[in-house]
């Protein structure tokens, strides 16, 4: 996507600095902008944008007409397509249906109504000290149900809200999910988001049932704080490759079930794997479950390529179908550096 600098407008604002980032797209960055209550005028010695990998277009623009008179510099400003917001609640003489960028900047989460924003693709919030709640995250997703375009998002604290169950469900055109220090992800919170292929939700201590499932273009996930993964969590995700929950105690079942291309894992405390947790991974070569308690029925049924996996002597299985379906007979390590033969279960 390609922010063009050369419309832009500016209304009653305060004083303020940006400090953003855009994820992705064309425009890589804005720079550090600060703002003078007494300026009453924008040139070439206010270097807004200077970071930006279209800011030779911006400052060609300043030289060629001179600097941008504003009565005021204002609570928010847009440019082209893109609308950077500096707490402010009245949006007048904001162009709406021009908006696909949304700059929320400043410790205020505006009260706007942002069904309004019919064209938005990227919402991002930035210096949010307080952080959100469930009800201004709630805005967020209703961005999604209301038929805009949402691509990506991103906000840079989220400690205060949890992720509902069904909040971004279905969401087909979301793409990338920055939620870092988010809590608690609820079930289905984002099932269905098949274009879905990166997310950023590392401070999630909990991911309740069908959270990602049908996420068929997710690649990767480390959820670092995580105890607990619920079932089907990430079923079907087709190319999912590398998972790190290594603070993860549980698994349910199938949560892994059908993640045909999931080859990297990183396991190290989980004690209980559920059932067909990791049913039909057929790209999974080796796995290491150090600290196995249990492990369920059927759980690693069907991996086809599974050639070593690690736990411990006393770990039970449940059942004699574990591996069914399983290349034989597998290494098996009762622990780094000790290993010995283990026979498939028929």
């Amino acid at each position: 996507m390609s922010i063009h600098l050369s419309k832009f407008l500016f209304n009653r604002a305060t004083s303020g600095r940006i400090w953003a980032q855009f994820a992705l797209g064309s425009v890589l960055s804005i720079g550090a902008a600060s703002f003078a209550e007494s300026s009453t005028s924008l040139g070439k010695d206010k270097p807004l944008f200077e970071k930006c990998s279209e800011a030779n277009e911006f400052m060609d623009f300043i030289n060629t007409h001179g600097p941008v008179d504003a009565p005021k510099l204002t609570q928010f400003v847009q440019i082209a397509h893109a609308l950077i917001v500096f707490g402010a609640d009245d949006l007048n003489d904001v162009d709406y249906q021009d908006v696909e960028v949304l700059f929320l900047v400043g410790n205020d989460f505006p009260s706007f109504d942002y069904s309004v924003f019919s064209n938005l693709k990227s919402f991002f919030s930035f210096d949010n000290v307080v952080g959100l709640n469930d009800d201004q995250l709630a805005q967020v997703s209703a961005l999604v149900k209301s038929g805009a375009p949402l691509e990506h998002i991103k906000i840079t604290n989220c400690g205060n809200c949890n992720i509902k169950a069904g909040e971004f469900a279905g969401a087909k055109r979301l793409k990338t999910v920055d939620l870092g220090n988010v809590s608690i992800i609820e079930a289905m919170a984002f099932s269905g988001c098949n274009h879905l292929y990166d997310v950023d939700l590392e401070g999630a201590t909990a991911i309740g049932d069908k959270a990602f499932s049908d996420c068929t273009h997710l690649l990767s996930v480390a959820f670092l704080q995580a105890t607990s993964i619920g079932n089907k969590v990430f079923k079907n995700c087709s190319k999912l490759f590398s998972v790190d929950a290594r603070r993860a105690i549980s698994i349910g079942n199938k949560a892994f079930a059908k993640c045909i291309g999931l080859f990297h894992t990183n396991f190290t405390n989980t004690r209980n794997i559920g059932k067909e947790a990791f049913r039909d991974c057929h790209s999974l070569i080796q796995i290491s479950l150090p600290n196995a308690e249990s492990i369920g029925g059927r759980a690693f049924a069907h991996c086809s390529r599974l050639q070593e996996i690690t736990y411990p002597d006393t770990a039970i299985l449940e059942g004699s179908l574990v591996f069914v379906g399983c290349p034989g007979p597998l290494t098996r390590y009762q622990y780094e550096g000790q290993k010995y033969e283990h026979l498939n279960h028929y």
